[in-house]
């Protein structure tokens, strides 16, 4: 029989349970991503070599792993929805790795992502730098799935008195009336499809708007002055003491 800890209580139980559904969901997106890599190189390589019929169940299957790759990294995010850390954030530390990370697909698709001078002054602000990662992640990876190839994704980062605004601008079809409405009030697949075929589960911009209003900050939509989509997310200005 094991002794029940002092500090065994229903809260501590559940985030003890929240840390263990992270760190599976953690092992698990390692594994798919592993297995998501070996299959795009697969696919690659036998694009010529093998009948169409096996490219298409290749892509079918890759298409799979994207969506469950989104599911897990959902998880994790929820895992820790509760417990946010929220500090002063420096955007020119956090907007580098975000686009490196997503820099490879829009070269797949010769989309430009025109990112802010990082080395410049760029406002900090009131986040936890963990979820502000995911939602601005979930921004960028949405306009580069979204966007036509050989376009341009901007972002954008600026300060005015009710905060900091960081855009993110696409110029892809854009959101049509009917799905704005719901955008963030409910998880569900848009009417428009990504350009490129990618995965999307209809999660992202749902929890994205949960979060952010957990952290204090707010995601808001507008039809960008071009055409396509602008995603904003408002955040606190930094509280330096």
């Amino acid at each position: 029989m094991h002794a029940t800890p002092s500090n065994d209580t229903p809260i501590s139980r559940i985030q003890h349970q929240a840390d263990v559904l992270s760190l599976l969901a953690h092992d698990l997106r390692g594994s798919l991503a592993n297995v998501h890599a070996a299959l795009h190189e697969a696919i690659a390589c036998l694009n010529d070599a093998v009948e169409p019929d096996t490219v298409t169940l290749l892509t079918d299957s890759e298409l799979a792993i994207e969506r469950m790759i989104d599911a897990v990294a959902s998880m994790m995010v929820l895992a820790r929805a509760d417990r946010l850390q929220i500090d002063m954030v420096d955007l020119g530390f956090v907007l580098p790795d975000i686009l490196d990370q997503h820099r490879p697909h829009a070269d797949e698709k010769q989309i430009v992502l025109d990112g802010p001078d990082t080395t410049g002054d760029l406002p900090w602000l009131m986040a936890d730098s963990t979820v502000l990662g995911v939602i601005l992640g979930n921004l960028v990876s949405n306009a580069v799935k979204y966007s036509p190839n050989g376009s341009t994704v901007r972002i954008c980062a600026s300060s005015a008195d009710d905060g900091v605004a960081i855009d993110v601008i696409d110029e892809g079809p854009g959101i049509p009336p009917e799905d704005v409405e719901r955008l963030f009030e409910q998880p569900g697949t848009l009417s428009t499809r990504p350009t490129g075929g990618e995965s999307s589960t209809g999660l992202g911009l749902y929890l994205c708007a949960r979060l952010a209003k957990r952290m204090g900050a707010r995601l808001m939509y507008a039809a960008a002055d071009q055409g396509g989509t602008k995603m904003t997310l408002l955040c606190s200005h930094a509280k330096h003491s």
